[in-house]
């Protein structure tokens, strides 16, 4: 039996927990675009909240926006994505590469948005605080794994 095998099997759980955060966040803004509008569901009493925003600025409504800014996220997205790939092939562990995908497909799904309709959707209200989707999520999970895993790093 190839000795790659169980290695390679131990990486499909991540990869389809990682994936499925990418489905149900399309998911979740075909509904909030969906929604009537300035309609909200409560998730956790008045504090948290289901409600469809157009975002036209980046994660957690930071104000940066515009084409300039369209081609920026796609240029870090294809550097990601070759440094998702040199760090496969240099065997990077499971924690890094699980980050490295949230990041990527979380960007992705962002960027889709952008294109498709001018604007990402966001769509968890956080009182007091913005208003987000589960893509801006991935992108911090995934760069808090990354930092985390580097600051943790065995010194050489």
């Amino acid at each position: 039996m190839n000795n790659r095998l169980p290695k390679i099997i131990s990486y499909i759980a991540p990869t389809l927990v990682v994936a499925m955060f990418f489905i149900i966040d399309r998911y979740l803004k075909q509904i909030a675009i969906s929604l009537p509008s300035q309609q909200s569901y409560s998730i956790i009493g008045n504090f948290f909240n289901f409600y469809f925003t157009p975002n036209n600025y980046i994660a957690f409504s930071i104000p940066l926006s515009g084409h300039f800014l369209n081609y920026i996220i796609i240029i870090l997205i294809c550097f990601l994505v070759i440094y998702l790939i040199a760090s496969i092939k240099k065997g990077a562990s499971r924690y890094e590469l699980v980050g490295l995908a949230l990041m990527i497909l979380g960007a992705i799904s962002n960027i889709v948005d952008r294109f498709s309709h001018g604007f990402v959707v966001d769509y968890l209200l956080l009182r007091y605080f913005t208003v987000f989707n589960l893509a801006d999520v991935m992108i911090c999970l995934g760069a808090i794994i990354l930092i985390y895993k580097n600051l943790n790093k065995p010194k050489q």
